[in-house]
């Protein structure tokens, strides 16, 4: 009796543990090399010995997902079926988790280099319209940036002005984020992607600069139009707001050539990190998050850039001159003391630190392997000749000719 009480507990427990051993089994996955995953079995608190999920986060696309995916879910598969004798003691839920985090930086000026070589073949009217659209989403964010300064002029006077400038700059950055998701051909942004394009070898040097000099033209076109007709004209130029944007001009034209040349290397190494970023992410909060900080720190850092300034001093100017020739001349005034040497510093930060740079640390050593894989590939089809030597001559007759390999006392 006591023999059969003893063996009755041991088949109890030996059911009782088969769903928590059963929990414990392992899925086992060999995922490819290029797959960076974390896949985790966790047992909430409450549900005892079960298997309550399987995590597969997955932080780059490769070749390899849909077959990883498949590979773990059979195995979550396996482990639902073993469970199921046991459905009062054991639940099985499985889930698989596909979440593309990022574009990993290669993938990002790959895609850099395809974009501008669809640029390069845009029609001239068609830039034009997509440079002036650009121009005029740029000047959205300045005119709301200067409102929005003009009246925290209290702040500053409280000792607050860097939390002023903070409110203003963090403003920004939503002219890019329209420039970004609607579309629009912004010339600052393009410094990296048609250099990266060019580098790649999928446009032509001749292509870059036209699309540049393109764009730019309708970027000044468009914010001019804007200050023009939608802030001067409009009457929203009030007396606060034109004499707080005839400040910010002013100190602007002030500056030194090699002053607004450096100011506009960090605007617009930032405006195409902003590019960067924005491409790097798979969904719109990310392009917006990517957008936003990069645009935000040069703007409250004080850096120049061209196309902002092509709505703000203009505007100024607009307000100040009482004649159509008075204006002309302090247009060409600021040509020469800002937007030259702007623009130039606008280039070396977008094409020199962003797409060169990048393209060297990226992309150059695969266009080398590439270069050299065709080479490799050709001397591995060309058989190796034999040279011919001359046996010495014996005798009478003409001398024979021998294989490299075969000695003269042989023959």
């Amino acid at each position: 009796m006591r023999s059969f009480s003893v063996l009755t507990l041991v088949v109890v427990f030996a059911s009782a543990s088969k769903p928590a051993l059963a929990a414990r089994r392992v899925v086992r996955v060999q995922p490819q090399a290029s797959d960076a995953v974390a896949i985790r079995h966790f047992h909430p608190s409450g549900s005892r010995g079960s298997l309550s999920g399987l995590r597969l986060q997955k932080a780059f696309t490769s070749p390899y997902s849909t077959s990883l995916v498949r590979r773990i879910d059979d195995g979550v598969k396996q482990s639902s079926s073993f469970l199921s004798r046991g459905p009062s003691r054991s639940s099985v839920s499985s889930e698989v988790m596909d979440v593309k985090a990022f574009n990993a930086p290669k993938q990002i000026f790959t895609g850099l280099g395809n974009t501008a070589a669809v640029k390069a073949k845009t029609k001239t009217s068609d830039l034009l319209l997509a440079g002036f659209l650009a121009g005029a989403y740029i000047s959205f964010g300045s005119a709301l940036q200067m409102t929005v300064a003009s009246n925290l002029v209290g702040l500053k006077a409280m000792g607050m002005a860097g939390l002023a400038t903070l409110i203003s700059a963090s403003i920004f950055p939503v002219c890019f984020i329209i420039h970004v998701l609607a579309g629009s051909e912004l010339w600052t942004g393009n410094c990296a992607v048609m250099t990266s394009g060019a580098l790649q070898k999928k446009c032509k040097w001749s292509e870059v600069f036209r699309h540049w000099s393109l764009a730019f033209l309708g970027n000044l076109a468009g914010a001019m139009a804007f200050s023009y007709f939608l802030i001067f004209k409009s009457g929203l130029a009030n007396e606060a707001f034109s004499a707080f944007i005839a400040n910010v001009a002013a100190a602007k034209t002030s500056l030194t050539f090699s002053e607004a040349f450096l100011r506009g290397i960090g605007a617009n190494w930032l405006v195409c990190l902003a590019v960067v970023l924005v491409q790097s992410a798979s969904s719109v909060p990310g392009k917006i998050l990517g957008a936003w900080f990069p645009v935000m720190t040069f703007v409250a850092t004080g850096f120049e850039h061209s196309v902002a300034n092509m709505f703000t001093i203009p505007l100024s100017y607009m307000t100040q001159a009482g004649s159509l020739i008075e204006f002309k001349d302090l247009f060409m005034g600021f040509l020469t003391k800002n937007l030259i040497p702007v623009t130039l510093g606008n280039i070396v930060g977008g094409a020199v630190f962003v797409g060169m740079f990048y393209d060297r640390l990226l992309m150059r050593a695969g266009r080398q392997q590439e270069v050299k894989m065709p080479q490799e590939a050709e001397d591995a089809k060309t058989p190796q000749k034999n040279e011919d030597v001359k046996a010495p001559q014996s005798g009478e007759g003409s001398p024979k000719v021998l294989p490299k390999e075969e000695s003269p006392a042989e023959a």
